[in-house]
């Protein structure tokens, strides 16, 4: 048996004249046009979004809350090896990660930004 890899591990094996049989709408991958139409919609939202999360951060938030968020939401660092990574204490990390956010927060309610949880 061939050793599996991140590209290979969720590879179903399907007998070849079962896959002859399927069509394009029974294919996970499968999305009529009023799908796709409203996936691309999210999208842009999700890219206007996070135009505006980078601009707050840039003109409202410390480097170091930059840096902490950057790390922790955008790289997905742990608090330890930001910690670890920048010579600053974890708890200093945290308390950066905290105050940025909430500043964030306070923005975004100042401005009316919304956005929708659990992606």
């Amino acid at each position: 048996m061939a050793k599996r890899n991140d590209a290979t591990r969720f590879w179903l094996r399907i007998h070849p004249a079962r896959y002859r049989q399927l069509t394009n709408e029974d294919g996970a991958w499968h999305e009529d046009h009023a799908t796709a139409e409203m996936r691309h919609a999210q999208g842009e939202r999700e890219r206007a979004l996070l135009r505006w999360v980078k601009r707050q951060m840039r003109d409202w938030l410390t480097p170091r809350q930059r840096r902490c968020i950057r790390l922790y939401y955008f790289r997905g660092w742990t608090l330890r090896r930001i910690a670890a990574h920048t010579g600053w204490p974890a708890a200093t990390v945290h308390r950066s990660l905290k105050s940025g956010v909430e500043r964030l927060r306070r923005r975004a309610r100042k401005e009316g930004v919304t956005w929708e949880r659990g992606g």
